[in-house]
């Protein structure tokens, strides 16, 4: 009986101690979004604007997301997904049709983030964890960061 309580007792810490908080991003300052201008591209016969924005994951994970902006008439636009290594910066674009000039056109913007699980036992690298993760009422929350 003190055999089974003591594996018991073990398990436990063993538990404990691998589930620390210092596997987590520790803020909402560990992946920052700036939004550095716009350009005009034009192409068969069309015209875009892209709204360029440089990502950086100070992280100790690879993340994976997307970049959402809001113009001031309060449309929403999205980013492709994107993928970032530890310590990445990527400049990220969203096109929209047509010209815009006016500077101050994007109001806001974020950059939703979450680890993604690139372990060797499942199949599928590069997809985020929640989707190759057996139980399925773990909870799933994108991290906001600004």
């Amino acid at each position: 009986m003190k055999n089974i309580s003591l594996v018991v007792v073990m398990l436990i810490t063993v538990l404990l101690a691998s589930c620390s908080k210092e596997d987590m991003p520790a803020n909402d300052r560990d992946i920052n979004v700036q939004y550095t201008g716009t350009s005009v591209e034009n192409r068969s016969a069309k015209e875009y604007t892209n709204f360029y924005f440089t990502v950086k994951s100070k992280v100790q994970a690879p993340m994976e997301g997307y970049v959402e902006a809001v113009t001031t008439m309060n449309e929403k636009l999205k980013t492709e997904r994107f993928s970032l290594s530890i310590g990445e910066t990527k400049e990220i674009s969203i096109k929209k049709e047509g010209v815009i000039v006016d500077k101050n056109y994007i109001k806001s913007y974020k950059v939703y983030a979450i680890p993604v699980n690139l372990n060797p036992a499942f199949p599928n690298k590069g997809v985020p964890g929640f989707i190759n993760n057996p139980i399925n009422s773990f909870p799933v929350r994108w991290k906001d960061a600004k």
